[in-house]
C-alpha cells in the first residue's frame, strides 16, 4: 500500500517555525511530506529561509511563485491572484492526498482556494483565532471554510469554528504546535538567567515583549 502524501504550505519563516515538530511527526510516521513552498522564502532580501529547511531535510521542495513586495491592496489582490494559479499548477502536478495550510497570511488563502475545485481535502492549523481590526481575521475564517480537517490551539477556538458551522468531529484542540520547540529547550536556572541579563531578578517578575 502505497504512503499518503500530504501537501505542507510554507510561505514564511514564521510558519516554518510553527510546522517543524508538526514536520518531524509526519515523517517520523511514514507520510511522505512535499513542502510547497512560497513567499518570503526564495527572497534574498529576506534571509532566504528555504535554506532553514533544506538544512532541516526537507531539500525536495516544490518551488511555487509568489509576490513577495506587496502591500497596497489593489497589489495583494493582484498577487493573490496569481498565487491562487500558481499553487493550482503546483497542486495538479503532485496531486497530493491532503493539502496542509497553517494561519492567515493571504498566500495560504490562495493555497486554500486551490485546492477547493481540484476537490483536495485541506487542514487547517490555528483557525478560530481573532485578529481585531486587521485583514488577517478575514483571510483566516475564509480558510476555514474552505477546510474540512480543524488543528486548533484552544478551547475557544474551538467553539468558534462550531459556531461557525464546521463538523465537531472534524475539529480537534491539539495546542500550538510551535511550544514544542519551547518545550524541548533546556531551561536554565534562575541564578544562570540572572547572570545572563545582569541583573537580579525580584519577584514577582513581569516580562514585556513588543512585536
Amino acid at each position: 500500500m502505497s504512503s499518503r502524501r500530504f501537501a505542507v504550505v510554507s510561505v514564511a519563516r514564521s510558519d516554518y517555525g510553527i510546522y517543524r515538530s508538526t514536520l518531524r511527526a509526519l515523517r517520523s510516521s511514514g507520510v511522505d511530506v512535499d513542502l510547497f513552498v512560497a513567499g518570503t522564502h526564495w527572497s534574498e532580501r529576506h534571509g532566504s529561509s528555504v535554506d532553514e529547511i533544506v538544512a532541516d531535510g526537507f531539500g525536495d521542495v516544490v518551488r511555487v511563485d509568489t509576490d513577495v513586495d506587496v502591500d497596497d491592496g489593489a497589489d495583494v489582490a493582484e498577487a493573490l491572484g496569481d498565487a491562487t494559479r500558481a499553487f493550482a499548477a503546483a497542486f495538479v502536478a503532485r496531486r497530493p492526498d491532503l493539502v496542509v495550510v497553517l494561519g492567515d497570511r493571504w498566500e495560504m488563502f490562495a493555497a486554500a482556494s486551490a485546492a477547493a475545485p481540484l476537490r483536495l481535502p485541506v487542514a487547517h492549523l490555528h483557525g478560530g483565532e481573532s485578529t481585531l481590526a486587521s485583514v488577517d481575521d478575514a483571510f483566516r475564517h475564509a480558510i476555514t471554510k474552505l477546510s474540512h480537517l480543524h488543528f486548533v490551539a484552544t478551547a475557544q477556538a474551538r467553539t468558534r469554528l462550531l459556531r461557525m458551522g464546521e463538523l465537531p468531529e472534524r475539529v480537534v484542540v491539539v495546542g500550538a504546535p510551535a511550544l514544542d520547540a519551547l518545550a524541548e529547550q533546556p531551561r536554565p536556572t534562575e541564578a544562570a538567567l540572572a547572570s545572563e541579563l545582569g541583573f537580579a531578578l525580584a519577584h514577582p517578575l513581569i516580562v514585556v515583549t513588543h512585536h
